[in-house]
């Protein structure tokens, strides 16, 4: 009997879009740090309805590893 070699897992899909207590999460940075990030323009930031999300890429040039 021949063993097939295992099938690569499927790459998760990436989540682009993250919250303000997501991102100070990510960051190691309190909520309202991140909300006086966001009011002074320092990390970008998208509404979309009531809801605010910070994307990936912002938070990844936030922390200078864009």
């Amino acid at each position: 009997m021949t063993r097939r070699p295992p099938t690569p897992a499927k790459p998760a899909l990436e989540i682009l879009g993250h919250s303000i207590p997501e991102t100070a999460r990510i960051t190691g940075l309190s909520q309202p740090t991140v909300e006086r990030l966001i009011a002074d323009g320092t990390l970008k930031s998208i509404k979309i309805g009531g809801r605010r999300l910070i994307t990936a890429p912002a938070i990844r040039e936030l922390l200078g590893i864009a």
